[in-house]
């Protein structure tokens, strides 16, 4: 018999970026994520899932992102 469904929210375990001006520099203690485009800066997002069951079967999933500054006036596409 399966499980009832259930819900789970998980937070962030880690994060980081990755800038291509500064290929080599550590920003893994930011407070934000940076993103820039064309690929100038993209954000890296690790999620701890050992509170899911093996077998688990995940059908509905989602994410909140709050944009806290902006420098352009154009629309952010972001692709996850």
């Amino acid at each position: 018999n399966p499980l009832p469904a259930q819900t789970i929210t998980l937070t962030g375990g880690a994060d980081t970026h990755l800038y291509a001006w500064f290929p080599t520099m550590n920003f893994s203690p930011d407070s934000g994520l940076l993103v820039r485009s064309p690929n100038v800066a993209v954000a890296l997002l690790d999620f701890d899932f050992s509170s899911l069951p093996a077998d688990a079967e995940v059908v509905d999933a989602r994410l909140r992102l709050q944009v806290t500054s902006q420098t352009g006036t154009g629309a952010m596409n972001i692709k996850v």
